[in-house]
């Protein structure tokens, strides 16, 4: 028996040991490669669980359908960039498709998207998803239709209720193709209701293309509607807008309705409005609330805001360059249309016809510490030459000489660090107007350290250089001596840090350096009982993040605490949010369960005859019931009464009522009874001269052709009275039919 006992212990450790070998290898994910193991990307997708990896070779793939994530967490990655891997839409389909609640987990990266065909999203539509794209080439896609009165929307990517990351792609020579009679919206992006982080992103040579006559085109580049989106570090430029020939061409680079978009070092030129009602080259605002820092502002073109156009907007425009702008009227710089934006520390130069135009007198803008030709009212304005290094060649970095050098307010509250170079914005405490700080060539240099990912920095990563103070991301640490210095990273709790660099300071330059931590993670299943409660809606989150269903696992889970709370459920207890522990390379699993909610449901039934002539109710598709019956244990929530036909009488409309936990929800169903007439006539004339007459159901007897009223729909019985000298018709058989008038004869022999 000992030894029995000892060969299971052992047995056992083997099994234990065998579990956790299998376990670390799923939390790590399969690597599926297409096609070496599945023909299509899309099989490729199929196969793969959450956490795994789906790599591409290089080629081009022909897709007949769209591709699809389907919910999963998973990586999908080109093996050597988008210039090598692409996937076409063949002008038939649009080519990929985020609708299945995708989180941030889901990624697509380094892939060439063209040719793609639709009426939202040629090239990607994204639903209520959030992923995660980068690297990626988005290029030639068209949002069109053939037929006719379609709205199009988002030639290269449409987005309606997410927030999405586009990282490091370039979106280019997209359409918005109205059909007749149509308009478009977003040549190279639209957004609705959502709120993208748009990072270090290209959106090129895109338009947006209304059809004939009174149509719009709006947003030749971007197109935001609602939502706070966030773009950074990214180019807007040689886009277009164009309406009808009658219709408004708004926002070539960009347009933003009811939306608060954030824009910091971006580069919005070349841009324009064309046709008609043409306004907004670089961007146009309505109705909005942007924020617009340390970008520059150049060459766009339009009839009314070559630069910017505001309508009925409220704008912080923050260290701008606006410049060589051209307008045929209104303002080549910055159009106001009921707008009162604050302009601060920004040039407004070189704009034709005008910098800034009030097209009404409620437009009231606040112009503080900015250089504007011809000048401006305002604390700390000025109106000199800014002297750019090479207006000609598009270089606005200033010259030594440039008045707007140490000249701006360092007390506003939305200065940033860094200036549209990245260099420190504040130097000695004193700012610059424009986007650029101007940079005294010394032989000093500087280091700028950008970490990644995001929850590391919000984790507390930071750097140094040789050992000295640590420092947040983004921040730049100036006059380090030009030549060889060490960069370390600071660790910290469930992250691997980065290996220290050697970086290379040079004269006057300040050197990019990027620093990537791997997050030390596990995963997490949470499965929610009873049964029923899931498909009722039951869903679970951690930390606040996406809703799951039961059963579902969240990868990548930072080890260490999280919380999971759940859905609320009508006519259920919701569990109360309760603490997991994700430890690393593991998947924790807990149980959730609701409890249902009872109440109870009582209906009555009138009037009386209604309820002897057999009328009753149901709920939902249960037994029928008599009048006043009360039902107990009914699930709390909504539910359907249906009443039963009754013939003469008009049924009750079904009712949806709500039942509440521990209490009668009480109900009336009342029928109708249901009246017609009868009129029957008696020939010949000598019969009833002889006394014939009729009578129904036995009732009075009835002279010919008289009319009786007020009997109830159904069948009923005519007889005849007899008449001397004559043979009486047999009694009849007549349907009476609500507020219809019947008519029947009888016709008597001698």
């Amino acid at each position: 028996m000992r030894s029995w006992s000892v060969l299971s212990q052992r047995w056992l450790f083997l099994a234990v040991a065998s579990l956790l070998v299998l376990c670390a290898s799923y939390a790590r994910g399969a690597t599926i490669t297409v096609p070496d193991q599945y023909a299509t990307v899309q099989a490729g997708i199929d196969a793969a669980s959450n956490g795994d990896t789906v790599v591409v070779r290089d080629g081009t793939y022909a897709l007949t359908a769209p591709v699809t994530f389907d919910g999963k967490a998973i990586t999908v990655r080109s093996a050597n960039g988008a210039a090598n891997c692409i996937l076409d839409g063949q002008k038939q389909t649009r080519v990929l498709i985020f609708n299945s609640y995708e989180g941030r987990d889901s990624v697509l990266s380094g892939f060439t998207i063209q040719n793609g065909y639709a009426d939202m999203g040629g090239g990607i539509y994204i639903d209520s998803s959030s992923p995660t794209i980068e690297e990626c080439v988005i290029r030639g896609n068209q949002a069109a239709d053939d037929s006719r009165d379609i709205n199009v929307y988002g030639g290269g990517i449409y987005c309606a209720s997410a927030s999405p990351s586009i990282a490091n792609c370039t979106i280019s020579n997209n359409k918005a193709l109205a059909p007749w009679d149509a308009a478009a919206y977003g040549g190279g992006m639209y957004y609705s209701a959502s709120s993208p982080e748009i990072q270090a992103c290209s959106v090129t040579g895109n338009t947006a293309t209304g059809s004939d006559w009174y149509e719009a085109g709006q947003g030749g580049g971007i197109y935001f509607l609602g939502g706070s989106p966030t773009v950074t570090d990214s180019m807007i430029d040689s886009n277009i807008a164009s309406g009808g020939e009658y219709g408004s061409a708004h926002g070539g680079g960009i347009y933003a309705k009811s939306s608060s978009p954030s824009f910091d070092r971006c580069s919005i030129s070349n841009n324009s409005a064309s046709n008609a009602d043409k306004a907004g080259g670089g961007a146009y605002f309505l109705q909005s609330f942007p924020s617009i820092l340390n970008s520059v502002v150049s060459a766009n073109a339009a009839n009314d805001g070559a630069a910017i156009f505001f309508r009925e907007s409220s704008a912080a425009v923050t260290n701008c360059t606006i410049v060589r702008n051209t307008a045929t009227s209104g303002s080549g710089g910055i159009h106001l249309a009921e707008s009162s934006p604050a302009i601060v520390n920004s040039i407004l130069w070189s704009n034709t016809p005008t910098e800034i135009y009030k097209a009404d007198s409620t437009s009231d803008p606040t112009v503080s510490f900015s250089d504007v030709s011809g000048g401006y009212d305002g604390t700390g304005n000025i109106d000199e030459e800014p002297y750019f290094v090479s207006l000609a060649n598009k270089d606005f970095h200033l010259q030594s000489t440039s008045p707007c050098i140490d000249s701006g307010d360092t007390t506003i509250p939305d200065l940033t660090e860094t200036d549209r170079d990245g260099n420190a914005r504040v130097v000695n405490h004193v700012v610059d107007i424009g986007a650029y700080e101007y940079q005294e060539p010394t032989a000093y240099g500087a280091i700028k350290a950008t970490l990644s990912p995001a929850t590391a920095v919000t984790a507390g990563a930071m750097w140094n250089v040789d050992e000295g103070t640590w420092q947040a991301s983004g921040a730049t640490v100036a006059n380090l001596a030009a030549g060889t210095h060490t960069v370390c990273f600071q660790t910290i709790s469930g992250w691997t840090p980065p290996a220290c660099q050697s970086v290379t300071v040079k004269e006057g330059l300040t050197t990019p350096v990027k620093g990537t931590y791997t997050q030390e993670v596990g995963k997490l299943k949470i499965t929610l009982q009873p049964s029923k409660v899931r498909g009722a809606g039951g869903r679970w989150q951690v930390d606040g993040g996406s809703w799951m269903s039961s059963g579902a696992t969240v990868a990548k889970l930072s080890v260490g605490t999280h919380t999971v709370c759940f859905k609320d459920v009508s006519g259920w207890t919701t569990p109360g949010c309760m603490t997991v522990t994700v430890k690393d390379g593991e998947t924790t699993s807990a149980t959730a369960t609701y409890i249902q909610q009872m109440g109870s449901l009582k209906v009555t039934i009138d009037p009386a005859g209604a309820v002897s002539a057999g009328a009753k109710w149901k709920v939902d598709s249960g037994a029928w019931q008599e009048s006043g019956t009360t039902l107990s244990n009914i699930a709390a929530g909504t539910h359907k009464i249906s009443f039963k036909s009754v013939t003469g009488w008009t049924t009750p409309a079904t009712q949806i009522v709500t039942v509440s936990k521990d209490a009668t929800r009480e109900a009336t169903g009342t029928y109708v009874i249901q009246l017609g007439s009868l009129k029957v006539t008696i020939s010949p004339e000598d019969a009833v001269d002889d006394g014939a007459q009729w009578n129904v159901d036995g009732g009075a007897w009835q002279a010919s052709g008289v009319t009786m009223t007020g009997l109830t729909a159904g069948k009923h019985t005519v007889a005849f009275k007899s008449a001397s000298g004559w043979k009486t018709p047999a009694n009849k058989t007549v349907t009476i039919s609500k507020n219809k008038v019947t008519t029947a004869s009888g016709t008597y022999r001698r």
